[in-house]
């Protein structure tokens, strides 16, 4: 992996354009193997490192909580006053195959697809004719193309890794080869945690390319495999406790049965067409019978549905005829209670007490109370003697339509009696006619019918137990090939036996580790006072790589735990160089690249730091174009301007205006 150049590239909602490229090639267009950013603090330099990671996908190196504050870089919302409406990063890298790409990404929405433009630099990326979009992430439990992290795995070709059934994402490597400022207390002290026990050792050993990586594929299926093949069995043994009560075991058996049975099951169908076909034709004096018995048939069910016809028509009648009927009581009662007023014993009136006189013919005559004056037919009953003579009316018609509809109603019954007579007795002499003419014949009949019957019961029967049959015939094979397979895993990984290599790659890159140690001068300056008395039977060489966690240890104890905070540093430094100087003696899959966010600010006396960057020098002495180093700092130490990729000064800041 090598970055050749990288680009902030953001827009005001006043169009206007900030941010900073910075190409990490010489002039001749070849690679710089070392890329320092110099200038001092807060002018931007440890942003440009963040917007690498970002556009590497590696934001969760700083926690997911820091990502939501807005004046977190990358990520800005307002500059100058101005709200921002555009933010991406651009970065052009290109790997060991020679393989160009720019990666564009949204820096104001980390969900946003991330770009990629094939074979072009960041300049001539509108002229990409190869441009590719991949999602940040996919979402559960759903299949569908790559993902961004899918295609930097493949794109570095390093293999990617599920331990325990949970991914090692690419980021999980960036700790590796990345130290951001808020990195430099432990290795990989910022690596996000996803549930992988041990992932900090897991990225380690991905990119050391160990054995326990090359092989936890092979592992994983295997695993798999027989977790199948376990599975399958007991469908097996399912499958044969049913074929146990089965007539026939194999499917050439059903098969033949089946076929059998069909052809048994047409020859009855044929000849139950036949005696379907014939049975009216068994003598002619049957068939005026059945033509009669059909006419009769249908008259009848005509009058009865004019019988239902009727019947709802005279509850209709009965309905309206017992309205009136009440109506009429109404007025009949008006009526009664005129007659009863002139029997009430009042012969006083109740307010002055003076003697009243009745006249009740009068009273009855006038329709007027004789006590109080007031007509009787007001406020006591609305019916009119007219109305009263209209409702006897209306009784009499409706009376006598209902005579009318059940007089007819009484003829239609009648009929119908009589046509029951007849069909029941048309019904009674087929019956005897078909059993006295052909006796035989219905016998037969009802035999076809019951066998028609039975055998397509049987095939249906056969026909599920086939697909039975099939099923244990198909996991018979796939068992047989997953048997295959498992064995063939087996032996692959018998066959590699590389813990030989693993231990040659730990053993070369504890003794590099050990070299940059004593230039760093690490046990003269590395250890507080006290904390040395208490290691001063430990000699420098006892210094190892712990085969588990792969720290560096004397005497099982953790260095970190016995050294002061600039031999911390120290430990650091030496720790990452080293894997770059494994990285390239060899086979990993170690990117070649490091990255180092503000060394000189952790600790480092002066004499330490000149004697870091001659290590940087020596390196890029010797291997020229195979490594890259990039820093930030504010003291060049050994290097020259010839190594200064951006120059920030003292007062020049990273994002500024176009």
């Amino acid at each position: 992996m090598f970055i050749e150049g990288i680009k902030i590239d953001i827009i005001t909602e006043s169009k206007r354009k900030f941010g900073r490229y910075i190409s990490l090639l010489k002039e001749d267009g070849t690679k710089r193997e070392i890329s320092l950013i110099y200038g001092e603090n807060n002018l931007g330099k440890s942003t440009l490192i963040k917007s690498i990671i970002y556009a590497l996908g590696g934001e969760d190196l700083y926690g997911k909580s820091s990502w939501n504050d807005t004046i977190f870089p990358p990520i800005m919302y307002m500059i100058n006053g101005e709200s921002i409406i555009q933010n991406i990063i651009y970065l052009q890298i290109i790997n060991k195959q020679n393989k160009r790409v720019t990666i564009a990404r949204n820096a104001l929405e980390r969900t946003a697809p991330v770009i990629v433009y094939n074979d072009v630099a960041i300049e001539d990326i509108e002229t990409s004719t190869s441009v590719e979009y991949y999602k940040i992430k996919k979402d559960i439990g759903i299949d569908g193309n790559k993902t961004f992290n899918d295609f930097l795995f493949q794109f570095f070709s390093i293999p990617e890794v599920q331990y325990e059934g949970i991914k090692v994402y690419f980021q999980n490597l960036l700790p590796l080869f990345i130290i951001p400022q808020t990195s430099w207390n432990d290795i990989q002290a910022v690596n996000p945690y996803y549930g992988v026990p041990e992932l900090k050792q897991k990225a380690f050993e991905i990119l050391m390319n160990f054995s326990t990586i090359e092989n936890l594929s092979e592992k994983i299926k295997l695993k798999v495999k027989r977790e199948e093949l376990k599975e399958k069995k007991r469908s097996m043994e399912d499958l044969e406790d049913i074929l146990l009560v089965f007539k026939y075991k194999t499917l050439i058996e059903n098969q033949n049965a089946i076929e059998s049975q069909k052809q048994e099951l047409s020859e009855y169908e044929i000849e139950l067409d036949e005696i379907e076909n014939n049975k009216v034709e068994v003598n002619d004096s049957v068939r005026p019978l059945r033509e009669k018995l059909r006419r009769l048939s249908n008259i009848a069910r005509r009058q009865e549905t004019q019988l239902d016809t009727l019947k709802k028509e005279i509850d209709e009648y009965n309905y309206y005829i017992n309205k009136i009927n009440l109506d009429i009581d109404k007025i009949d009662k008006l009526s009664t209670a005129k007659k009863i007023f002139s029997l009430i014993p009042i012969r006083k009136c109740p307010h002055c007490l003076n003697d009243i006189s009745i006249n009740e013919k009068s009273e009855i005559e006038s329709n007027n109370c004789s006590l109080c004056g007031s007509d009787f037919m007001i406020n006591n009953h609305p019916k009119s003697e007219q109305l009263y003579s209209y409702l006897l009316d209306e009784q009499k018609d409706f009376k006598k339509l209902k005579t009318v509809k059940e007089i007819e109603k009484t003829n239609i019954e009648s009929k119908l009696f009589l046509l029951d007579l007849d069909i029941n007795e048309i019904q009674s002499t087929l019956n005897e006619l078909e059993i006295k003419l052909a006796p035989g014949y219905l016998k037969r009949y009802h035999f076809v019918s019951r066998e028609i019957g039975r055998l397509n019961n049987e095939l249906n029967n056969l026909t599920r137990e086939q697909a039975i049959i099939s099923k244990y015939d198909t996991l018979s094979q796939e068992l047989e090939s997953l048997y295959s397979e498992i064995s063939t895993l087996v032996s692959a990984l018998k066959g590699k036996n590389d813990e030989n290599d693993d231990q040659d790659k730990l053993k070369y890159f504890t003794s590099e580790f050990k070299k940059f140690l004593k230039k760093l001068e690490f046990i003269k300056n590395g250890f507080d006072g006290s904390k040395l008395n208490e290691a001063a039977d430990k000699i420098f060489n006892q210094i190892t790589i712990d085969q588990t966690d792969y720290k560096p240890k004397i005497d099982r104890r953790n260095l970190f735990n016995i050294t002061s905070s600039s031999g911390l540093i120290r430990i650091i430094i030496s720790y990452y160089l080293s894997l770059l100087k494994t990285s390239l003696k060899k086979n990993t899959n170690f990117p070649c690249i490091i990255i180092f966010d503000e060394p000189r600010q952790q600790n480092l006396d002066k004499d330490t730091f000149n004697e870091f960057t001659k290590i940087l020098k020596d390196l890029q002495k010797n291997y020229r174009g195979e490594i890259q180093i990039i820093y930030t700092s504010g003291n060049k130490g050994t290097l020259t301007n010839e190594d200064i990729v951006l120059d920030l000064g003292d007062d020049t800041f990273l994002i500024e205006e176009f």
